[in-house]
């Protein structure tokens, strides 16, 4: 329980940019900067107390941020002798959320700001594929005050019941 490294697989080396060898017999904590370090040390005794820990660290020399998975090893007898760490290269999907997340924040405040009436619709398709309907999902500022329909009465609303003169294409 000294927090020695007693195995690493041949992934540790593109994940940390260390080679296993380094680390074999020795503790951990160079990996990682001091919050990551706090983080891996309370997921580590955490283990060791029989619970199995899901958190996030990132390895110094390499950036790569990974998803780990810490579970009890035990004995024959169920005795706790170790930990068995499974880290998860999160770094891209973590890359992609954010610039998700910008690019929605981006389409939201262009949408709302926008000067012209418009909403974000749900299209409804007949059994061959055909657009036979909408369903207001959103509509910005514009649209309540070019139409005098307010959004809590649009919004999840059929485009032909509220406007029964459109024309389905």
């Amino acid at each position: 329980d000294k927090g020695n490294v007693l195995y690493l697989n041949h992934a540790f080396e593109r994940l940390s940019g260390y080679e296993p060898e380094a680390f074999i017999n020795k503790p951990f904590a160079p990996l990682f900067n001091d919050e990551d370090l706090k983080t891996a040390i309370d997921g580590y005794t955490r283990t060791l107390k029989g619970e199995s820990p899901v958190f996030e660290l990132r390895f110094n020399k390499t950036g790569t941020l990974c998803s780990y998975k810490n579970t009890p090893f035990r004995d024959r007898d169920g005795k706790i002798i170790g930990v068995l760490g499974i880290a998860r290269d999160i770094t891209e999907q973590r890359r992609a959320k954010q610039a998700l997340s910008l690019s929605q924040h981006k389409y939201k405040s262009l949408f709302k700001n926008m000067l012209t009436a418009a909403a974000y619709h749900q299209i409804i398709l007949d059994k061959k594929g055909k657009p036979v309907d909408y369903i207001i999902l959103e509509v910005n500022d514009a649209f309540e005050r070019q139409t005098g329909l307010k959004k809590e009465n649009v919004i999840g609303q059929r485009v032909t019941e509220l406007m029964p003169g459109i024309k389905r294409s």
